[in-house]
């Protein structure tokens, strides 16, 4: 029996060890309902093809449906950019039907986290819409856990979709030769049609893999092109700029015998 009543003790002290820790956050609904960020992602990876529409198209339509209180707006482009504060309904959305698909990199991660100082003291409700494809350093996911720490109501809305895509993701180039590289993004094998400077090649390029073609690229501009269809045709094109070469006639003035710029010359 006293061993029970030990045991007993123990689990109390446990208990009330765990309720002064305070683990848990009960947030204020009308509070969060009061104060809404938008995080929307419009970089290049969201202008990929989700059949007839693409997700740029589908995160506009996402952003429409939480525009509760007082809203405010974040793009998460290469860095975080707050593009509204704290305005109504209709001031939502006069922005969102403003903004703009771009070929910028996606700061999901640091603009998830930005909303916390849109906030101010209040509390309130952060709705992220992307497609999650990442180039922040900092994890969207780790920015949730801090905001949710902090009171916040956090929701993320994933509007990736599979879709096929081959593209051009590197380029070098030395002497008079350049050498891209193909990325096949997919799960199958695929046959890539290049053409660069109107010259046809064709590469097969095994899954999640990358092939290399190497050509002479001659002055001025040299295109390369996939012409094969996908869902995303930003990475399809490239274009590489070579200096053109010619002589220059000039005259050097000096009283110098010798000068370092006689070797530059020579």
């Amino acid at each position: 029996m006293r061993d029970i009543l030990i045991l007993f003790h123990i689990f109390i002290l446990i208990f009330m060890s765990i309720a002064a820790m305070h683990p848990f956050y009960e947030a204020d609904a009308a509070s969060s309902a009061e104060y809404t960020v938008l995080v929307l992602d419009n970089s290049a990876s969201m202008q990929t093809s989700t059949g007839l529409s693409t997700r740029f198209s589908d995160m506009t339509s996402a952003a429409k449906e939480h525009l509760d209180g007082k809203v405010s707006i974040i793009l998460a482009q290469n860095t975080p950019y707050v593009v509204l504060k704290e305005g109504d309904k209709a001031d939502a959305l006069d922005v969102i039907n403003s903004i703009q698909k771009s070929d910028m990199l996606s700061a999901v991660g640091s603009s998830t986290l930005a909303a916390d100082d849109l906030f101010g003291e209040n509390i309130g409700k952060v709705v992220v819409i992307s497609d999650f494809i990442n180039t922040d350093p900092l994890s969207p996911y780790i920015s949730r856990e801090s905001l949710e720490a902090k009171g916040h109501i956090v929701e993320f809305i994933n509007v990736q979709n599979d879709a096929e895509n081959v593209g051009i993701v590197d380029m070098d180039s030395e002497d008079d030769e350049t050498t891209i590289s193909i990325q096949n993004y997919n799960e199958k094998t695929v046959t890539a049609n290049v053409e660069i400077n109107n010259n046809d090649y064709i590469v097969e390029i095994a899954p999640h893999w990358q092939e290399k073609i190497t050509f002479q690229h001659h002055e001025g501009i040299n295109t390369i092109e996939i012409k094969d269809n996908d869902a995303f045709s930003i990475d399809n094109e490239a274009w590489l700029s070579v200096p053109i070469s010619k002589q220059v006639t000039f005259l050097v003035l000096t009283n110098n015998e010798k000068s370092y710029v006689y070797p530059v010359l020579e």
